[in-house]
């Protein structure tokens, strides 16, 4: 059979088709893909035969920001009517055009899309006759209609009352009266074509008038649905392609006893690294039992400022089948086909995304509780970093860190996990200001050129600073044991009962048996009581001192570097970088 494929070279939509495609070849069809020239090696490199897009139309979609520039300064909900129209609908003529002119010299039998390549939609809405079947591949969530009226994009659980169903209608109509003039743009487009008007909505329209359309899921990972159209078919998600990418050279240390998780900002979503994987790092810095693996994809690692931490493994591009059996725990902002793969593998998620379809996404990761919808695109500390100056938010964080710790310095020998609770509560809430803000202000104001280096360096002294630290600990926890057990036994034979207390000993003990030399009996009984509570008594001068470096900090945070350089305000605000 002859099978004309055409795709975009947006990764998640050309990695699926190119799937498709692999399997199509190994069962003997006669592939032509048509795509971006750029990518000719990967469709020559799963055995079709290559096509390129018209020139007008022969560019890299894999970089979106770098072609429509300030399209990541826009809100969510604007960002995916500027895609709709400028990504998708516009490059509809000549994306047919390209179509047919394949078409005179290779007479497909059949024709596959993907969701989003609108250029069938002319074939679609013209005479039956004058086509081959079309076959559109679902690489995104399931556009169809749902049953409550909840329009798509928006992270819209399944409606579980009556309320909800009238709330999710008056927002479809809201939503329908915003795409009014996006439809009407696309069904001007069509007309100039001698097409049209669509029968229904933008994707409706292709879910209902495509002979087949192959949704890349399975029926369990989609909002349930009474009435599907017939042309709907679940076909599970596809095989990862192998030989992507080569293995990193940190691949062996995948091997050992430690968790691996790995985190993820996926193809598109992924030009301010700030928003899911320096935080995810951050959070998980030098966690013995945690590798944490960073996939940039497809970017250069050395845009993922520092530090970075000891237990991080980083690499633009992984290959997925090698990697993803290893995984145990998955932080993505909600890219549908890796999520899919993931799923595939057992892997439990973390989703944090909002825009594109990752909503959506993230959404069905909730309903089937298959992982957690952060509902965000990025955490607190993060967002409250892009508004507010670095500087006091590191104040803020340190104090607070101070705080967490100074509240542990009053434990005792029966203080227990709920006198420990709250402490750590605090503590955890300011770590991420202490590490973030910072971080900014180190590398911020460096031209793009030294921040590789600068990285490297900040990370030494981090790692030095840490060392030190915990020489510091074991200084006061082995060297002020000892004294203090030498003062509680010297106020024990000296009948103090406000040490026995201490200890947990019977104050009527000290009258019978602990005046002059202590007898062996006595000894064996009173000794640990002693090490025990001495102990406990130089970890609180651990956090004393811990928390008297924090405030340290926090007195040295005013003589920090004020940032005004561009750099800067790529990597902090990113909102006015157009």
């Amino acid at each position: 059979m002859k099978i004309l494929i055409a795709s975009t070279t947006m990764t998640g939509h050309l990695n699926p088709m190119l799937s498709v495609g692999r399997i199509l070849v190994e069962e003997g069809h006669e592939v032509v893909f048509q795509t971006a020239s750029m990518v000719r090696d990967r469709v020559e490199g799963i055995g079709a035969i290559f096509r390129p897009f018209l020139p007008e139309y022969d560019y890299d979609l894999r970089d979106l920001d770098a072609i429509f520039p300030g399209r990541k300064t826009l809100p969510p909900p604007e960002r995916v009517a500027f895609d709709l129209k400028q990504i998708f609908t516009a490059p509809i003529p000549t994306q047919h055009k390209g179509i047919q002119e394949v078409l005179r010299d290779f007479p497909a039998d059949v024709v596959m899309a993907d969701a989003t390549f609108f250029g069938t939609y002319p074939m679609l809405l013209g005479p039956r006759a004058n086509r081959p079947v079309v076959i559109t591949c679902g690489i995104t969530l399931l556009m169809s209609q749902r049953d409550d009226g909840a329009p798509a994009m928006l992270g819209l659980p399944p409606a579980q009352s009556d309320a909800e169903r009238e709330k999710y209608t008056a927002i479809a109509k809201d939503v329908e009266a915003s795409n009014v003039p996006l439809v009407r743009y696309m069904n001007d487009c069509l007309a100039e074509m001698g097409v049209g008007p669509m029968p229904a909505g933008l994707f409706d329209t292709t879910v209902l008038l495509s002979d087949a359309y192959l949704q890349l899921t399975v029926p369990s990972f989609e909002f349930p649905r009474k009435d599907l159209p017939k042309s709907v078919h679940f076909v599970g998600g596809l095989p990862i392609t192998p030989n992507q990418a080569p293995l990193p050279a940190w691949a062996g240390d995948l091997d050992g006893p430690r968790k691996v998780v790995l985190v993820t900002q996926g193809t598109v979503s992924n030009h301010d690294f700030g928003q899911l994987v320096v935080p995810t790092l951050a959070a998980l810095a030098d966690d013995p039992d945690l590798l944490v693996v960073v996939s940039a994809g497809g970017r250069s690692i050395d845009a993922i400022p520092g530090p970075i931490p000891g237990n991080a493994r980083l690499a633009s591009y992984m290959p997925l089948e090698w990697l993803l059996p290893k995984v145990d725990a998955f932080v993505t902002n909600g890219g549908y086909g890796t999520v899919n793969q993931a799923l595939s593998f057992g892997i439990p998620i973390v989703a944090a995304g909002q825009t594109e379809d990752k909503a959506d996404v993230s959404a069905r990761i909730a309903w089937f509780g298959v992982g957690i919808d952060l509902k965000t695109d990025e955490p607190i500390a993060v967002a409250l970093e892009r508004r507010l100056d670095p500087r006091l938010l590191t104040a803020v964080g340190f104090v607070l860190f101070a705080l967490g710790l100074g509240l542990s310095t009053f434990q005792t020998r029966t203080t227990d996990f709920n006198e420990m609770f709250w402490p750590q509560i605090i503590r955890g809430a300011a770590i991420m200001f202490c590490l973030l803000p910072p971080t900014r202000l180190a590398l911020g104001s460096l031209s793009e050129a030294q921040v590789p280096d600068a990285s490297g360096l900040f990370n030494l002294m981090r790692n030095l600073g840490g060392a030190i630290g915990i020489a510091l600990i074991d200084t006061i926890l082995y060297g002020r044991t000892s004294i203090h057990a030498d003062a509680l036994r010297a106020r024990l034979l000296s009948g103090d009962t406000t040490a026995a207390g201490a200890i947990g000993l019977d104050p009527g003990l000290l009258t019978s048996g602990l005046s002059g030399p202590l007898k062996p009996d006595i000894e064996a009984l009173v000794r640990p009581m002693i090490e025990k509570a001495a102990f406990v008594w130089s970890v609180n001068d651990a956090w004393a001192a811990l928390a008297a470096v924090a405030l340290l900090a926090v007195l040295l945070v005013p003589f920090a570097w004020e940032m005004k350089t561009r750099l800067h305000r790529r990597l902090v605000f990113q909102e006015i970088d157009v």
